[in-house]
């Protein structure tokens, strides 16, 4: 038996698996990089609450190419940039906390 015949599709199949993985991992970590983008386009427009999430999702979402929606969703991408929203809300309410600190040692 020739070897060759059995691992070849094997390994053509695990190089399109790490292929997808990489892709895959290369996708989100630039949706993770436009997140806060996409909040700040989101926050200057004329709208309120949710739909300002939404319009920060459907900016996001758009990157994402059609064949990884299918493992990259609509909720993951939901939950991303609310996750970057909490982190940017905290970190300027320690901003805040320190200059009102900062503020009253000066008086």
């Amino acid at each position: 038996m020739n070897w060759h015949v059995v691992y070849a599709p094997i390994i053509s199949l695990l190089v399109a698996i790490a292929y997808f993985a990489v892709h895959l991992a290369l996708t989100y970590s630039k949706l993770r990089k436009y997140a806060n983008g996409a909040i700040v386009d989101a926050e200057q427009l004329e709208v309120e609450g949710k739909q300002k999430m939404m319009d920060a999702v459907d900016q996001l979402y758009a990157l994402v190419p059609p064949h990884l929606r299918l493992f990259i969703t609509r909720t993951m991408i939901q939950n991303l940039v609310q996750r970057m929203f909490d982190k940017v809300e905290a970190y300027a309410k320690t901003q805040l906390a320190k200059k009102q600190v900062s503020d009253g040692d000066q008086k």
